[in-house]
């Protein structure tokens, strides 16, 4: 076996007829290396797995895209996970752990843990970089997400507007409804980007009602179809804030099934600039999301060796485009 394996990675100390000999039966049996047994044989498993809340949905699959670029090229292989609630965490942490050779890290997207979860990664010398929020003892990319909100609320209220719509991040029909509450520590960025909303209202002397506030699913359908109750009503807002793209093109499809137009009647803007926010000329807060995505694997991969912790937080900028005016 020895001298076979020698043969083969082509390593000195092997005779020349018999390297031939064992090339030639490599070659007629069509042999190839089992890569996995040969990253345990070394002591790593030159993969990692990433946690998301939904993979299906946009912001996740940009997310993903720009890890598993700098992890492919790098030679490591992306195990990708949904997390829909704590059962889902408990799963993925008991799978991936750093004695169950699965991986060699973990990256966490916009889906925390619980302070039982964080000690727990603690004492078991998880590695991990976390993408959204940051965890003491880890590396982290985010941008400044109660800024980027303040950022389209601001904008907003530059133009008049003072009576402005909300529409909450949730993970509808994925999260029990006790986990759908805002704030909740799944999805960190919700309470951010409310925060941002309300404080930039506030700021600017504008009307803070609850009742202008929805928390609807992240996808385009769902808002459509629920957003009506809050456009429809006798003393509707003049702008909706909608804390993701998507949610932004349900507010503005709905708007324009009741006969509202936009922007004469109601502005409407989001976070993201979604692939499609210039096709449908929609007002946004851009963030890079691939580059964030980029930047975690990198992050990460650096993190094998002696680089300290890292917080990397990337810039939000605003693009106005025709989907904000004027309050008529």
């Amino acid at each position: 076996v020895a001298t076979v394996r020698r043969a083969v990675r082509g390593l000195p100390n092997v005779a020349a007829s018999t390297r031939t000999k064992v090339l030639k039966v490599v070659a007629d049996l069509n042999y190839r290396p089992d890569p996995a047994a040969a990253r345990l044989a070394a002591g790593v498993t030159k993969a990692v797995a990433v946690a998301v809340p939904d993979p299906s949905a946009w912001y996740f699959a940009q997310m993903v895209a720009g890890i598993d670029r700098k992890l492919d090229a790098a030679g490591y292989d992306l195990l990708l996970s949904g997390i829909a609630d704590e059962e889902d965490m408990g799963r993925f942490l008991d799978l991936n752990s750093p004695n169950g050779r699965r991986v060699d890290a973990i990256i966490l997207i916009d889906t925390t843990l619980s302070p039982d979860e964080r000690l727990r990664c603690t004492e078991s010398g998880y590695l991990l970089t976390t993408v959204g929020f940051r965890i003491d003892g880890h590396s982290s990319v985010m941008i400044d997400n109660l800024m980027a909100a303040r950022r389209a609320v601001d904008h907003l209220t530059s133009l008049g507007h003072r009576r402005i719509g909300l529409v909450n991040m949730s993970t509808r029909n994925r999260i029990r409804v006790d986990r759908r509450q805002i704030g909740s520590h799944l999805i960190p960025v919700v309470s951010l980007r409310r925060q941002g909303y309300l404080d930039a209202c506030t700021e600017a002397g504008a009307e803070v009602d609850e009742s202008l506030e929805l928390t609807l699913g992240h996808r385009s359908e769902d808002v459509r179809a629920d957003v009506v109750s809050l456009l429809a009503r006798p003393d509707p807002p003049t702008a909706i804030f909608a804390m993701c793209d998507e949610q932004a093109f349900g507010v503005i499809l709905a708007a324009r099934d009741l006969g509202i137009r936009i922007p004469e009647d109601l502005s409407v803007v989001g976070i993201d600039d979604h692939d499609q926010s210039e096709v449908v000329g929609l007002t946004t807060v851009r963030q890079h999301v691939k580059r964030q995505g980029h930047l975690a694997g990198q992050v990460l991969l650096e993190s094998f060796g002696t680089t300290p912790i890292q917080d990397v937080k990337l810039p939000t900028e605003l693009v106005v485009r025709s989907s904000t005016a004027p309050p008529a």
